[in-house]
């Protein structure tokens, strides 16, 4: 368990030091362990000030802080031949391995259709994934886990809370509609 940061830069600059930003305001979800990724670039830390030093090189990232509650529980995010991925979130009938692995497994089967995912788990849970042509998030059916969206001039971002959203500049909200 934790939170899921996610961003793109308007401008095509890199986008981790907001990234980092973004995760160290959600650290009170999880202090474990935190990642940033671009679609091919994945960056993995038990501290997250040492992010600010470290870039994705890409105007893409997602961002996640890892609350280990569960055995299976583990550093995300997951780096694929195609994407990174962040699953935030349970999945019933709990798995064996981790909900990530889980999901990772059934992305690369379906060719990293994310539409699928809603259809094929049932949980609670939000995900991230960023791809060659941006990043794609999803929301369980039920909407059990909170995530929220928004933009300004520079960004567009979402995030498991809103407090991480207004750090970077991004007042107007929106809830990200469940099941889609």
């Amino acid at each position: 368990m934790g939170a899921l940061v996610a961003a793109v830069d308007k401008r095509g600059t890199d986008i981790s030091f907001l990234a980092t930003v973004m995760l160290e305001t959600l650290r009170h979800r999880g202090s474990d362990a935190f990642g940033i990724a671009s679609p091919n670039r994945v960056i993995e830390t038990t501290d997250v000030k040492e992010l600010r030093r470290k870039e994705v090189g890409s105007s893409a990232a997602i961002g996640h802080c890892l609350s280990k509650i569960l055995p299976r529980d583990r550093i995300q995010p997951v780096q694929t031949e195609d994407f990174s991925l962040i699953f935030e979130g349970r999945l019933f009938p709990a798995p064996e391995a981790s909900e990530a692995e889980c999901v990772v497994e059934r992305l690369s089967r379906v060719k990293g259709q994310a539409s699928n995912l809603i259809r094929t788990f049932d949980g609670a849970y939000v995900f991230a994934m960023a791809r060659d042509k941006g990043i794609v998030l999803g929301r369980d059916a039920v909407g059990a886990c909170p995530l929220y969206f928004g933009q300004n001039d520079n960004i567009c971002a979402a995030a498991s809370e809103r407090k991480a959203l207004w750090k970077v500049g991004i007042r107007k909200l929106d809830p990200f509609r469940q099941g889609t």
